[in-house]
């Protein structure tokens, strides 16, 4: 199953990711939750956020709709029993992603999420296969249409190796399974003022979006990531959620 949020499925920005994105076939959208619909006293009462956290002013109404979002489908998922393929509305896929996740059916099965992609724009540690820990900053930070057609050119499904997934932001792409979504229902929210290490940062990452909560859990989880990517978005459009 491939889920896509989007805010304005009848607009330029879906049909252009429609068209980038063909070669997954069927992909069932999902309205996305506009964070300035939800008060500042619902966004406590739901348990998507602390009161700390609403009372400091921190977070954006697209930090909420994208929490409140990624949340919902969640919640989906675990209720479904079946794992699937969530994405928002920026991002690009490799051709071959179909061909990798029907390869990759144990892998799935096992693990609670696989990341397909992450911002390019952010940091990024993971486990080899071998059992490298790596810590790293990317580039391209802002990847164009036509870089991205050439990493998904220079990229074979036989390249692709999950790697463990110890920090890292964005969630463009990703599968998902119904009990990993089940654990991100229950540890992520609510977000929080309450922060992270995170590799190259000298203060905590606060919890205050889904992406930077999720790396306090991401270790001890059965978290993977890709590499190389299967996916990239080119982080210049944050509206998707707001």
């Amino acid at each position: 199953m491939f889920y896509a949020i989007s805010l304005d499925p009848e607009g330029e920005r879906y049909r252009t990711f429609a068209e980038r994105n063909a070669h997954l076939g069927a992909i069932t959208i999902l309205r996305a939750i506009k964070g300035a619909d939800i008060s500042r006293e619902e966004r406590v009462s739901s348990g998507l956020m602390t009161a700390e956290l609403v009372a400091a002013d921190a977070v954006t109404d697209g930090i909420v709709g994208c929490a409140a979002s990624h949340r919902a489908v969640w919640r989906m998922i675990a209720a479904s029993g079946a794992g699937a393929m969530v994405m928002e509305d920026d991002v690009i896929t490799h051709p071959a992603l179909p061909a990798y996740i029907a390869a990759k059916a144990g892998l799935l099965e096992r693990a609670d999420i696989v990341l397909f992609s992450a911002n390019t724009n952010s940091i990024l540690s993971t486990v080899s296969p071998q059992g490298l820990v790596t810590r790293e900053l990317m580039n391209p930070k802002n990847p164009d249409i036509d870089w991205i057609d050439n990493a998904f050119a220079a990229t074979t499904i036989a390249d692709v190796r999950p790697f463990r997934l110890l920090k890292g932001f964005g969630l463009c792409c990703y599968w998902v399974s119904p009990q990993g979504a089940a654990r991100l229902v229950q540890d992520c929210y609510p977000l929080t003022l309450e922060g992270t290490d995170i590799p190259f940062m000298a203060e905590k990452w606060p919890g205050s979006t889904i992406d930077g909560r999720m790396n306090a859990f991401f270790p001890s989880m059965r978290a993977f990531i890709t590499r190389p990517f299967l996916a990239y978005s080119p982080n210049t459009d944050s509206s998707t959620l707001t």
